[in-house]
């Protein structure tokens, strides 16, 4: 076998790699006397079957199978003659192969890029931290009585007022034509809410039940869909009905609506639940900082191979514009490379996963599916894959909890909305 190297730029090493003739036919034969041994030809007994009938009644399938073995031998050999890790599969390219002559290909290598070290003891980084009032609480118990609202219509003279419900139909159109998002049928709406667009809930103050009402609106700019964002809508509504919105009353009978003893224990249930999503919220934050850290000061030759497929990743069952591909291959740049820092910092710092701790993930998904656990069972045992890519979240998350312990970390004290504010601009 010959070896030459046509590429050494970046990450990318291509060679070329050519067999002898020699070497060809004498595989191809082997591998017709391996197929000989069992083979059941009409007029052979079994395993009496000459090889040379084998190639002419095979040739095409045994040098396609002697193609495919030696391409992957000659290459594993290249691989670990040279030491190299690699990002992405071999790329076979400009295949020569005619009978009785040398056999030539290409092979381009895409190798993993070598991490630099770092101390975690020097990077700083800033945990915002907020404290649990009163009005935060009342704002969570405020929200929990809507799930128990009700609501009772009001005689069909009585004009709706802010804070009362309308039950509406609407049509919206844009340039004279309707569009998915502005059709609803039965919307129990209340005025003042702030569900649809500025404009939609106050043009409905004053209305009876059985109007017909036109408003002409303005998507916002920053609306979350941008092929609406800034367009003149019109809707029409139909009013169908006008209510009164009755909250149940705050006291222990509502605490027991939620299986709990008395209002006292609801409001410190509220209250432990308040301070772990600030906890959650907050914990993203500083691993935010910590990615921005490693990204700004870590340098990594990042491999094209695994940013176009974080790309597919992304990008799969998605329309996109030049815009969403400029920002996605930022994205799938910046995913790569952090994670190609933190499976480096795993190794170095020896971190593993036992399988309970991968059992104990899996469990926690089947918990939050009930009635499908043995489908998501199957799904897990079909595809190693997928459980592959549970392992590796949590070896990220080991190896990004062993970074935060290792940094250095100061406190900063936020508002409640300064937290959920900081947390939202970053989702």
């Amino acid at each position: 076998m010959q070896i030459k190297e046509l590429e050494n730029k970046d990450l990318i090493r291509k060679f070329k790699i050519t067999i002898p003739s020699d070497k060809v036919n004498s595989d191809i034969d082997d591998k017709a006397k391996e197929i000989a041994k069992t083979a059941k030809i009409a007029g052979f007994r079994e395993g009496k079957v000459p090889a040379s009938v084998i190639k002419q009644k095979h040739k095409d399938s045994l040098r396609r199978d002697v193609l495919d073995a030696i391409i992957t031998s000659s290459t594993k050999e290249v691989i670990e003659k040279n030491k190299f890790s690699l990002s992405a599969s071999p790329k076979i390219e400009n295949l020569d192969f005619e009978e009785n002559k040398d056999l030539a290909f290409d092979v381009e290598l895409e190798l993993l890029p070598v991490i630099p070290e770092f101390d975690p003891k020097k990077i700083t980084l800033e945990r915002k931290t907020t404290d649990v009032g009163e009005k935060e609480v009342k704002e969570a118990l405020d929200n929990l009585r809507q799930d128990y609202k009700e609501f009772v219509s009001l005689p069909k003279e009585t004009a709706a007022k802010k804070g009362d419900a309308v039950l509406i139909d609407a049509v919206g159109s844009i340039d004279g034509k309707e569009f998915p998002e502005g059709k609803v049928t039965d919307k129990q709406l209340t005025l003042g809410a702030n569900e649809f667009i500025p404009g939609f809930e106050d043009g409905l103050i004053g209305v009876k039940s059985g109007d017909e009402k036109t408003l002409n609106l303005t998507f916002p700019k920053e609306y979350w869909k941008k092929e609406l964002a800034a367009k003149k809508v019109k809707f029409d509504v139909t009013v169908k009905d006008v209510s009164n919105v009755n909250l149940p009353a705050v006291n222990d009978e509502l605490a027991k609506k939620f299986q709990l003893k008395d209002l006292k224990d609801l409001n410190t249930k509220i209250k432990e639940s308040i301070i772990k999503h600030h906890e959650e919220m907050s914990q993203n934050l500083v691993k935010k900082d910590l990615f921005d850290h490693l990204d700004k000061e870590v340098q990594v030759n990042v491999p094209n191979g695994l940013v176009e497929k974080e790309m597919e990743f992304l990008t799969k069952n998605h329309d996109t514009t030049q815009e969403t591909k400029e920002k996605n291959m930022e994205l799938s740049t910046r995913r790569v490379k952090i994670g190609l820092i933190l499976s480096d910092f795993a190794k170095r710092k020896k971190i593993t996963i036992s399988k309970e701790e991968t059992n104990a993930e899996v469990g926690k998904q089947l918990r939050s599916m009930p009635g499908q656990e043995q489908v998501l069972l199957e799904y897990y045992k079909n595809n190693p894959q997928a459980l592959e890519s549970i392992r590796g979240k949590i070896l990220e998350d080991k190896s990004v909890d062993l970074l935060l312990e290792e940094s250095t970390i100061a406190e900063k004290k936020v508002t409640p909305k300064e937290l959920t504010d900081l947390f939202q601009a970053i989702k």
